[in-house]
C-alpha cells in the first residue's frame, strides 16, 4: 500500500482551512461554544442528581458562587392548552450556603 503524498499546496490549503475554522470558533461561534461548555456543567449535575440517592445532599455540595434565576412575563395561552412564558430579564440571585457563610 502506497503512502499518501501531499504537495506543499495541499498542506498550505489544509493549514489555511484549519486557521479559518479556528478563527470562526473564536469569533462567530464563541458564544455558542461558551454556552456548550457551561451547559456541560448542568448536564453533569443533572446526571449526578438522577443517579444519587440523596439528592438534597448532592445539591448542597454543588459549588457555585451565585446563581441568577430568570424573571418571566405572564404566560400567553396558546392553542391546545400550551402556555408560552417569555423571559423578562434577570430575577433574584441565590448564593451558595458556603459562600454566604464565608462572606
Amino acid at each position: 500500500m502506497a503512502g499518501l503524498m501531499l504537495s506543499g499546496t495541499d498542506i498550505r490549503k489544509a493549514t489555511g482551512d484549519e486557521a479559518q475554522e479556528r478563527h470562526a470558533d473564536e469569533t462567530v461561534w464563541a458564544k455558542e461554544i461558551l454556552a456548550q461548555e457551561c451547559g456541560r456543567t448542568f448536564e453533569s449535575l443533572w446526571d449526578s442528581l438522577n443517579a444519587a440517592t440523596n439528592k438534597l445532599s448532592l445539591m448542597a455540595s454543588f459549588p457555585f458562587g451565585e446563581i441568577i434565576l430568570g424573571k418571566w412575563n405572564q404566560p400567553k395561552t396558546l392553542p391546545h392548552g400550551i402556555e408560552l412564558r417569555e423571559p423578562a430579564g434577570a430575577g433574584p440571585a441565590s448564593t451558595s450556603g458556603a459562600s454566604a457563610r464565608t462572606a
